[in-house]
């Protein structure tokens, strides 16, 4: 008997009942180019940024910066990426500026009204409730709307 069990991404097989393993390495072959690769880093944002919000998690600087510098040493030095010379590198360099992407939508989720606005489009195709879903304050408005609204307030005071 086995069922799935994690959160997204991280999904794993629980196994009740005898395990058993490979004789050989099973190779996991997860993308098939370049830009299959670079065209999965917004998704798993997506769902790392709804973690984080689920989470209560706060966008922190010196968090970030050791996070994206860990990812890069932990592929490239400490499981030996330079030994397959670019392609090596490029997996480094990659996994850590997809690191800094997933703490960066935190960073712009909190500031930026239109990608908290996008989080709940997100949300509500996934069919979860977003923790801002509901509330009418500015943060829930459009850009469109929210400069609309700035320069009649600069009008009325003669700017």
């Amino acid at each position: 008997m086995a069922r799935w069990a994690g959160v997204d991404p991280h999904d794993r097989l629980e196994v009740h009942g005898t395990v058993r393993r490979f004789r050989s390495d099973m190779l996991h072959f997860s993308n098939s180019s370049v830009e299959h690769y670079v065209l999965k880093i917004p998704y798993f944002c997506d769902l790392h940024l709804r973690h984080q919000l689920a989470t209560g998690q706060k966008w922190n600087l010196p968090a970030v910066l050791v996070r994206f510098a860990w990812r890069f040493v932990r592929a490239y030095l400490i499981k030996r990426g330079f030994m397959d010379g670019y392609p090596g590198f490029f997996l480094a360099a990659s996994t850590a500026y997809a690191a800094l992407a997933r703490h960066s939508m935190l960073f712009e989720h909190e500031r930026n009204p239109s990608r908290r606005r996008l989080a709940m489009r997100l949300d509500e195709i996934h069919g979860v409730a977003h923790p801002d879903a509901g509330k009418t304050d500015e943060a829930q408005k459009s850009p469109e709307r929210l400069q609309s609204e700035g320069v009649q307030k600069d009008q009325q005071r003669g700017n």
